[in-house]
């Protein structure tokens, strides 16, 4: 009976985190079409030059084999995307695997980049030296560190002391110590009340306005992050706050 119990509780988690996977992705759409125009545009300008070139009398071949390469190397970055996008929205079958701490965490950074950018918000990203492994579903991770990203992001856009582009700052750190790997995701975004800090993680819990959130986030993520046996906390800081995860590390072989 308990392992039957155990099967349905991660078969929930999974399903939540699945749904908050589909509830970002719905929300982030209209956003990445400003990433998937961006090579589309440079396709396009590319084709409609190498065509006019081939259409003179004196055509520079190597020309036209510049502007056919431009177009291969943004078709790469739109698989890339494309694939990545993908992978968010698929449920994930059972079973966990061990997986590079540093590459989940640069991964996860490269979807809000340019979004963060586009709002005058600095993103600082660094990892640790070398590969930090540990074991669960990469995907997962990705989730976890995107929705922090995004939180940070909409807690700098709301707070009126962020109107100096310096202060508007995302900071991502991946540091190993021993046989643990911490991941902290701080912002600028004037913190978190103290009477509300403690609940930030209870299901349904949002400081949104209505209609800008289901409060399911920082739930899900918390989940995700205990599911991997790690832990997760926030604290705030100068000027915004910051998000600690700790997470147990092996190696590949230890999986």
């Amino acid at each position: 009976m308990l392992v039957r119990d155990e099967s349905l509780r991660e078969d929930m988690n999974e399903r939540l985190a699945h749904a908050d996977r589909l509830t970002s992705l719905g929300e982030t759409a209209a956003k990445l079409a400003h990433e998937i125009n961006q090579p589309l545009a440079v396709i396009n300008m590319a084709a409609e030059n190498a065509l006019l070139e081939m259409e003179g009398e004196n055509g520079d071949p190597a020309y036209v084999e510049a502007r056919l390469q431009a177009i291969s190397e943004q078709v790469g970055r739109l698989r890339e995307l494309i694939e990545h996008i993908g992978s968010f929205a698929r449920r994930l079958e059972p079973g966990d695997q061990p997986f590079d701490i540093g590459e989940a965490v640069s991964s996860a950074t490269k979807l809000f980049a340019s979004e963060l950018a586009k709002d005058d918000i600095a993103l600082d990203l660094t990892l640790s030296e070398g590969p930090v492994f540990t074991t669960g579903k990469s995907i997962h991770l990705e989730q976890v560190v995107v929705n922090l990203i995004s939180n940070g992001r909409d807690a700098i856009l709301n707070h009126a002391g962020t109107a100096q582009d310096a202060a508007r700052r995302v900071r991502v750190l991946v540091e190993a110590s021993g046989d643990h790997a911490e991941i902290s995701i701080s912002d600028t975004g004037g913190g978190i009340p103290e009477e509300i800090r403690a609940s930030v993680f209870e299901p349904f819990f949002t400081t949104k306005a209505a209609g800008k959130g289901t409060g399911l986030g920082l739930s899900v993520v918390e989940r995700i992050v205990t599911g991997i046996n790690g832990r997760i906390g926030v604290e705030n800081t100068g000027d915004g706050c910051c998000f600690r995860i700790s997470l147990p590390l092996n190696s590949p072989a230890d999986a």
